[in-house]
This record gives C-alpha cells, sequence and structure tokens, in this order.
C-alpha cells in the first residue's frame, strides 16, 4: 500500500459553522478528489454571506458554501451527509486544523476494508491512555468521547441504512452534548462496522461542554444519552457511567458516593 495514497475515489470535508465565525476556517491547499462544503447556520444576509466567505472560495472550485436555514450542530451534520459529492465524508468544525497526510491515512482502513462504514481517528498531540495499542472495533462502550471530527464515514451504506444524527442532542439542542455519540449508537445498531485507529488526522480545542462535570443541564443530558442509547439497560450503563467517573461527578454531587449513587438513580443536583 501507498504510504501517502491520494483521494482517488473522493472526500467531502463537511464543516460545520455560524455565520460570523468565518475568519476561523483554515482549508489547506486544493488537492485533487478533496472538496469542501461549508455549512452556515445563522447565514444573514446572502450579500454578506457572499462577502464572508469570498477568500476562501476565491480560485478555488473545490469549496461550496451551503447556507442553512435550521440550527444546531446535529441539523448541520445532517447537512453534511445529504450534500456530500464523495462517497467518503469527513465531519470538521470551523476551529479545525486538518492534517490531510493523516487523513489519508485514516481513509486507506476505510478503503481496504468494504465491511466498514465508519472509521474514526484522533486529534494532533499526545496519544491518550485509551488510544494506547492498536485499532479496535467500534462498539456502544468505547465511543462516548469520539468527537464529530475524528468521524469519516463511507457514505452510501450510512445513508441506506438511514442513519441520521438526532438533532434533539448537541450544541444548540435540548440535550447539548452527545450527538456524536449517539450517531455512532445508531449505526452501530443499524449494522454498519466501525473501528478506531490511532491515527491523527487534525488539531481541535477541547470539547468544553464535554469536560464540564459540574453544570446541572450537561449532567441531565448525560442521563438523556445513555438513555437514547441503551433503553431499557441503561440503569445498569448509569451505575458503570458513575463508577467510572466518580472523581468528576463529586463536585456536583457534594462527594464521590453521593455522585456514584445521584447518577446512578438518575437524579441531577439543583443549581448552587
Amino acid at each position: 500500500m501507498p504510504s501517502d495514497p491520494g483521494f482517488a475515489a473522493g472526500l467531502t470535508v463537511g464543516i460545520s459553522t455560524l455565520g460570523a465565525r468565518a475568519d476561523g476556517i483554515v482549508l489547506p491547499p486544493p488537492e485533487p478528489s478533496v472538496f469542501y462544503d461549508i455549512l452556515v447556520q445563522r447565514p444573514g444576509a446572502a450579500s454578506s454571506l457572499e462577502g464572508l466567505y469570498a477568500d476562501l472560495c476565491a480560485g478555488r472550485d473545490d469549496v461550496r458554501v451551503l447556507p442553512l436555514d435550521g440550527q444546531g450542530v446535529a441539523a448541520s451534520r445532517n447537512a453534511a451527509l445529504d450534500a456530500a459529492r464523495t462517497p467518503y465524508l469527513l465531519f470538521g468544525d470551523d476551529d479545525v486544523t486538518l492534517d490531510l497526510a493523516g487523513v489519508r491515512r485514516l481513509w486507506a482502513v476505510l478503503r481496504d476494508d468494504p465491511a466498514l462504514a465508519v472509521v474514526t481517528g484522533r486529534r494532533t498531540g499526545p496519544v491518550p491512555a485509551r488510544y494506547a495499542g492498536q485499532g479496535h472495533s467500534l462498539r456502544l462502550w468505547n465511543t462516548a468521547k469520539t468527537a464529530t471530527p475524528e468521524i469519516l464515514l463511507r457514505v452510501a451504506p450510512v445513508r441506506a441504512a438511514g442513519v441520521r444524527f438526532d438533532t434533539g442532542f448537541g450544541i444548540g439542542a435540548p440535550h447539548p452534548l452527545g450527538d456524536e455519540y449517539v450517531f455512532l449508537a445508531d449505526a452501530l445498531k443499524a449494522g454498519p462496522k466501525g473501528r478506531f485507529e490511532p491515527i491523527a488526522i487534525g488539531d481541535h480545542p477541547d470539547d468544553s461542554t464535554g469536560t464540564d462535570w459540574s453544570d446541572p443541564v450537561l449532567l441531565r443530558a448525560r442521563l438523556a444519552v445513555l438513555r437514547r442509547v441503551f433503553g431499557p439497560l441503561a440503569g445498569p450503563m448509569r451505575l458503570a457511567f458513575a463508577l467510572k467517573n466518580r472523581h468528576r461527578l463529586k463536585d456536583a454531587y457534594g462527594g464521590t458516593v453521593g455522585g456514584v449513587l445521584g447518577f446512578a438513580l438518575g437524579r441531577v443536583p439543583d443549581s448552587r
């Protein structure tokens, strides 16, 4: 296998953004068979949108700017899935800096295994302990910390399975986190297989909602995610989740034991 394969079959990068955040988008130089869809929520007037993204699109036929009427990041991801013009789609955000060499390596994993519909990589930087060693198959219990810009998929089987992002989850939704986990869980339940490989595909900031364990709104969202993913088994999974994250829960619940019991029972403390 070539060490740096090209995207012979074509790759779309679907970049979600809000209208005024064009300055945060940094695109790699043009490359054959790589296309960028910039999905803009709250686009404002068409004339201002055109000017806002003019520099990104100047001289490039690989870039499209697609204004969206809906709100919430999950709706934007669904629009990216609908609009993708190639067999492969990588999700992106306006604060991501892509490493296309890494993306090519991850894409080669997907290309070479027809049974796979989804592969996930990691962000640039030191390899977290949970990523140490070899790659592994994606399961319901090992995908919760995946960020959406780490998800690369084969479009046809995901569309055929009817898998979409649940617009009740993610930034801008009633439950403002967990959209990527719910999406991956739905994909795995529907049949498409997935795999993680510890391949860095870009740099993007930490998800602040994912690291906040004191906000009652986010704690309720975590409980909702577990209900959505595990259904009747949500109770045992709340206990397992609480034990694993007991040190993160202790401040919100006033102690480690209280955190484990409270979260396992589906209770959230009042705002302080």
